[in-house]
């Protein structure tokens, strides 16, 4: 349920865009280092998008997107999903300044102190900042301003409603999909940094009961990571392979033999209860569904937003050889070679 729930999550476009991500008005003169000459390639409600923006852009999308073993081919597309990001986050930047969203101070300060708290110690941020010849104004400008375009994304999501039916339809059509359970055992586990503590504790376990007590009587430098006893994991039969087949004819309640997965690794499990296969019920997980069918409409009502805001800008290619001539023609006006667009109403 966690894995299919992180699938459908909403990734707001500022989340992908980053703290410093897609930015339709950035450029720099002559080349860019990598032997490539500025020039603008598009125009977006009058403003050059300029290559150099274009490839940075790109190359920060590829890098959070952990894109690798491109190709050349790969290119015009990725350059036009690049530009269609860049376009969006201008017509947020700009819907947000005419419906006069404005973040307080107090929340620019969470958000600093947000990124602050992922430094070791505030000279270390400060000491980032420095390097990157970033200046603290700056970067509140740029949290206010994404802020802002949060702020809209939020509003057009509060639109979404979900009611039980809802709810229900989903479970009803998905549940042999997603919420059958195999049959398997649940089980409590610990892993040892030695096969000496791995042995004690094991020899300790009688009864099973006191397997809390044992594990807190260990030390942080024998024990790697443990279960508590009354929240055991479910492992289905089929997980029992390779080193850990014997936990399959394990009886209940008898801690294991050591099972060595490393040297400096080695597991015991105590089996607590046989669980045969079955169809998770919907109480149990009305909940995650629900959440689940929310996050799948706020998607949904997210996408139709964005697609809106891009639709509505006024875009022209000014080098359309770097763009895939299907994108290029289907939505945006190439300009002439005399500088003109070939249809200036198109979008």
């Amino acid at each position: 349920m966690r894995w299919i729930m992180l699938s459908v999550t909403i990734l707001f476009v500022l989340s992908i865009f980053g703290y410093y991500g897609f930015d339709g008005t950035s450029r720099r003169s002559g080349g860019d280092g990598d032997g490539i000459q500025d020039y603008a390639v598009a125009e977006v409600n009058g403003k050059k998008i300029m290559r150099s923006a274009l490839e940075e852009n790109l190359r920060r999308y590829v890098e959070r997107a952990n894109i690798s073993n491109l190709e050349s081919a790969d290119m015009p597309k990725l350059r036009s999903d690049t530009l269609d990001g860049m376009i969006i986050q201008m017509q947020l930047e700009n819907e947000a300044k005419t419906q006069g969203i404005q973040p307080s101070e107090a929340d620019i300060d969470k958000a600093v102190s947000r990124i602050s708290d992922n430094f070791p110690t505030k000279e270390a941020f400060q000491q980032y900042l420095d390097q990157t010849g970033t200046k603290i104004a700056d970067l509140r400008k740029s949290l206010s301003e994404q802020l802002a375009q949060q702020k809209l994304i939020e509003t057009a999501l509060a639109t979404v409603k979900v009611t039980s039916s809802d709810v229900q339809a989903f479970y009803d059509k998905t549940k042999d999909l997603f919420f059958r359970q195999p049959a398997g055992v649940k089980l409590n586990f610990a892993r040892f940094k030695s096969l000496d503590a791995a042995k004690k504790a094991q020899g300790a376990l009688a009864p099973s009961s006191k397997w809390d007590e044992v594990m807190a009587s260990l030390s942080s430098a024998d024990l790697l990571e443990k279960s508590p006893y009354e929240a055991p994991i479910f492992v289905p039969d089929t997980g029992f392979v390779d080193k850990l087949a014997s936990i399959a004819s394990l009886d209940i309640d008898v801690p294991s033999e050591p099972i060595t997965l490393s040297s400096d690794d080695i597991l015991v499990v105590l089996k607590r209860e046989k669980v045969d296969a079955r169809v998770v019920s919907f109480d149990e997980v009305s909940k995650d569904v629900t959440d689940l069918v929310t996050r799948q409409n706020q998607q949904s009502v997210q996408a139709e937003y964005l697609q809106k805001l891009r639709s509505q800008a006024k875009v022209a290619i000014l080098d359309a050889s770097i763009f895939p001539a299907a994108e290029v023609s289907k939505d945006v006006a190439p300009v002439t070679a005399s500088g003109d667009s070939a249809s200036t109403d198109k979008k």
